[in-house]
């Protein structure tokens, strides 16, 4: 079989998917087999957990099998495939997600077959071609995440939102809006020095460009994002228990600027792909700021200095290593764990359709 036109840069990826299909296909006949066996009947005279797991193991099995044999092979489909995105998007809710569970429901089997009026050959076949398949998920799962990674996925799964980082694009700017009031002091130095100096010691370092707008009130955000044209928002300061913003007012008293606010200036600037909220409670308002930049990072309640700056410097750290967004992030929680602060946790947000794991700043 050949591969269509518009996959041909991925074709090598393709042709194993073709490979693994007819494994499959060969595994469905198997499965009919082994179930024929006369012993295979003696399942039903076995006690009522013993025999439901031996009857899971066949079922799935043999569910898995028809279907991947067919679904493999898809791609071709130009009609119920239009993209490289929909047919890759199309495994997320079957076995190739939920390996692991696969893998608990072999060894329940194989603990019933150590006993030795359970040790019936159809099921310890079943068992052994069932583990195969597991194994072959895997590979399959590991080709669907570099199939994510691939220029054509990432060019056809909705580009204008992820950004791509090529090798035309001289640097990736960030926009630091700080806003620390007087009486609530926090350590923003310290974190703007954290984070340059993680930067500076990456090897995309050119790639970056951060500016800072410090003590930022509401009137000038407009100006500012459009004076450095960020494509990274990251907001430095405090935050009010509905999420809202602390933003410093003309006669410098602190102020909330709230989520709807926010939103309208989000929506002006296209060019702005994530958001960064390094404030307390702003995980309440994340997910409304991704569903119209395409991500967002917010903070679960209140957050120590510690736990902003660790988390910053070591997310951006990573970006700069040429990480995606989801490894990175998963990297800025590691070094919260690292520090003991895990309980200052934050989380990502995204936007339906965007995929954090194949978002890149560098390359």
């Amino acid at each position: 079989m050949e591969v269509r036109n518009d996959f041909k840069d991925v074709e090598s990826f393709l042709y194993k998917f073709l490979n693994f299909s007819n494994s499959f296909i060969g595994f469905d006949s198997d499965w009919v087999h082994f179930k024929n066996r006369e012993d295979f009947e003696r399942v039903y005279t076995l006690p009522n957990d013993v025999k439901s797991s031996f009857e899971r193991i066949y079922s799935d099995g043999r569910d898995m099998a028809f279907y991947m044999g067919d679904q493999l092979k898809e791609f071709n489909d130009f009609t119920k495939y239009p993209s490289l995105p929909s047919f890759v998007n199309s495994f997320e809710n079957t076995w190739v997600y939920h390996i692991e569970e696969l893998k608990e429901a072999s060894q329940i089997a194989k603990k019933y077959l150590e006993t030795p009026s359970n040790a019936l050959w159809s099921v310890r076949r079943m068992v052994h071609l069932f583990d195969r398949q597991i194994n072959l998920l895997e590979e399959i799962n590991k080709i669907l995440i570099s199939l994510k990674h691939t220029n054509l996925y990432k060019f056809e799964n909705n580009g204008y939102l992820v950004h791509q980082a090529d090798e035309q694009e001289e640097s990736m700017s960030v926009l630091m809006l700080i806003s620390n009031p007087l009486d609530n002091f926090l350590n923003i130095d310290k974190e703007m020095k954290m984070i340059q100096s993680k930067i500076q010691s990456s090897p995309n370092r050119e790639r970056f460009k951060i500016n800072y707008s410090f003590y930022t009130q509401p009137q000038d955000l407009l100006q500012v994002i459009n004076t450095f044209k960020p494509n990274i928002l990251h907001f430095s300061g405090h935050g009010a228990e509905d999420g809202s913003l602390i933003l410093i007012s003309n006669k410098e008293d602190a102020i909330k600027f709230s989520v709807e606010k926010l939103k309208l200036v989000i929506n002006c600037f296209p060019n702005i792909h994530l958001v960064l909220l390094n404030s307390c409670y702003s995980s309440k308002i994340a997910q409304d700021i991704a569903d119209i930049c395409g991500f967002c990072i917010g903070m679960n309640d209140p957050i120590s200095d510690d736990g902003a700056i660790t988390f910053a410097s070591h997310f951006y750290s990573s970006l700069g290593f040429g990480n995606s967004l989801s490894d990175s992030f998963n990297q800025g929680l590691t070094s919260l764990t690292i520090e003991d602060l895990y309980s200052d946790k934050p989380q990502i947000f995204q936007k339906q359709g965007c995929d954090a794991q194949s978002f890149y700043i560098t390359k």
